[in-house]
């Protein structure tokens, strides 16, 4: 079983350093991901809503899910005004 999730999200207004400053700490972010989880797919835009993109994550257990979800928000906080997941199971 393999635990799968939409994780829309939006931007807060940056300045050029500040968001220079988001991309180093994404990328770093992904370079550290928890064991069990894997970002598929990253997407800039989600056209005909009001998110900014959004990201496709599949992880092997839903405690790997947590340890990803906790660690994301605390790292995108400052810059990711909202998100929102929604999760599902593939058998």
């Amino acid at each position: 079983m393999v635990w799968g999730a939409v994780i829309f999200f939006r931007y807060r207004t940056m300045t050029e350093a500040e968001v220079n400053k988001a991309k180093k700490e994404w990328e770093g972010f992904k370079a550290s991901l928890p064991r069990g989880v894997k970002i598929v797919a990253e997407y800039d835009h989600a056209h005909g809503t009001d998110w900014n993109g959004f990201l496709l994550v599949e992880a092997r257990t839903m405690d790997n899910f947590q340890e990803f979800w906790e660690k994301f928000r605390d790292i995108t906080r400052w810059y990711v005004d909202r998100a929102q997941a929604i999760i599902g199971v593939k058998r």
